[in-house]
């Protein structure tokens, strides 16, 4: 069902000139439609899911949505996603999401409905750590869930909730700002490692390379 919004108003970010929108009231109403939908299917399917990113860090700093995140981010373990993929992908489409299935080394399940995009990440294990895309978390993190309120409902996210959060955007994520990308330090050095190059690389090998 198209629905009819209230116009995104563009802010320019701190770094490197990125543009975001930032969402209107009606917009993060349908986005909290469609996360409870989605959690409800995979309660359904006693999937143990995570809130993670840049919700978490909104349900953390105030309970609500960040109206310049772009997306909801779930975190599901790897070993977890893979057994109940299939499953989950049918009985989304039954109820009206519309799926993007990305596999490879780092699987994921991009998922919309009223014109709101949830990501469903796979996180394998890797000794003590949970790895995938060049990023990082302590296992452990994901070991023992803990409980976070978002516009008054509770939902699973990794714990302790303040440790996770220092890990992927620094001690100071209780100060809002407007990001690109991720804190250094959850990021692995080899990730860290083609960053630094792209940057000091030609467009055109850029390009050539791709950004993967």
């Amino acid at each position: 069902m198209e629905n009819s919004f209230e116009k995104r108003q563009p802010v320019t970010s701190e770094d490197e000139g990125h543009l975001w929108e930032i969402r209107a009231p009606s917009e993060l109403a349908l986005r909290e439609t469609g996360l409870l939908e989605l959690v409800e299917i995979l309660e359904e399917l006693k999937v143990a899911y995570f809130l993670a990113d840049g919700t978490l860090l909104g349900a953390a700093r105030n309970g609500d949505f960040i109206p310049w995140d772009p997306d909801v981010a779930i975190w599901i373990k790897a070993e977890i996603f893979s057994r109940i993929k299939d499953e989950l992908i049918k009985n989304l489409a039954s109820q009206g999401f519309s799926i993007d299935a990305v596999g490879g080394r780092n699987p994921k399940l991009n998922v919309f409905k009223y014109s709101e995009k949830f990501e469903l990440e796979a996180w394998r294990l890797s000794g003590k750590n949970r790895v995938r895309g060049g990023l990082w978390a302590p296992a452990h993190l994901l070991d023992n869930p803990g409980q976070i309120k978002l516009r008054g409902r509770l939902y699973p996210c990794p714990s302790p909730v303040n440790e996770f959060l220092s890990h992927r955007y620094g001690s100071d994520w209780r100060i809002p700002q407007v990001l690109s990308d991720s804190y250094p330090g959850c990021q692995t050095k080899w990730a860290l490692t083609k960053k630094k190059f792209r940057r000091l690389s030609p467009n055109w090998l850029v390009h050539l390379l791709g950004r993967s």
